[in-house]
């Protein structure tokens, strides 16, 4: 830790740090990787390498992150590989890494909705638009739209498409948490198809407030006559 202050180290030193990549404790060779690679240290990529298969997380996550940062290593396989490890943290700044350095694509986002981990496929989905085949790219399946995980149905909802609408009218007559529904609805609005105004008037007399103020608001957004009359019902609904 005192090290990192030190705005230049000496040669000696580097030699010392480099010898810490084997320490027993992984808290010194989390902190070991992450002063080399403050420094851009190169010399120790093979070391750094092995250390992708360390028994702890946040080693190989710091070895990841060094493999990237340094300037003569070809990292992205390093960062697909680190896509598949069994920690959502090592994945999680792999899948950054690669979307900072607009090098993320449409086969890591599926690889990582495969996995078991409920936070892996809901960082999938939070950064599907970022790919470099362009936003839409991914297909939202139902396996996603209708996950156990609040959170993946959330982003799921957020990503889908214009072809995913039949989907979305299903789940939001199957959803509970309100969060969800409004989600649905702003997803529902979004794409322009009048052909879901009746779903949406439904909702307007759902029993959570901020339900019905997205149901009008989706409403709003269509421009569609047949939603006046519940649009002026709720011209009397004084709960938000």
């Amino acid at each position: 830790y005192t090290l990192h202050r030190i705005p230049k180290l000496r040669p000696d030193t580097i030699l010392v740090v480099r010898e810490l990549l084997t320490h027993a404790d992984p808290k010194v060779r989390c902190r070991a990787v992450q002063l080399l690679q403050k420094h851009l240290v190169v010399e120790p990529q093979d070391e750094a390498r092995v250390l992708l298969d360390d028994p702890d997380a946040e080693v190989r996550k710091a070895a990841v992150e060094y493999l990237a940062k340094i300037p003569v290593f070809d990292w992205e396989q390093v960062a697909r590989r680190a896509l598949l490890d069994e920690a959502e943290a090592v994945v999680f700044r792999a899948m950054c890494l690669l979307k900072d350095a607009k090098l993320l694509r449409r086969s890591d986002i599926e690889s990582m909705l495969q996995s078991e981990d409920a936070i892996v496929r809901s960082r999938a989905l939070w950064a599907v638009d970022t790919i470099v085949e362009g936003s839409g790219q991914v297909r939202i399946s139902d396996d996603v739209l209708f996950d156990s995980s609040t959170e993946v149905r959330r982003y799921a909802v957020l990503a889908a498409t214009r072809d995913n609408i039949p989907s979305l009218l299903r789940l939001i007559h199957e959803e509970r948490d309100p969060a969800i529904i409004s989600c649905i609805l702003g997803a529902l609005s979004r794409h322009g198809d009048n052909s879901v105004v009746p779903a949406i008037i439904e909702f307007t007399l759902h029993s959570d407030g901020f339900v019905r103020q997205d149901a009008a608001r989706a409403l709003g957004k269509l421009n569609d006559p047949r939603a006046l009359e519940a649009l002026r019902r709720l011209l009397t609904d004084n709960s938000i």
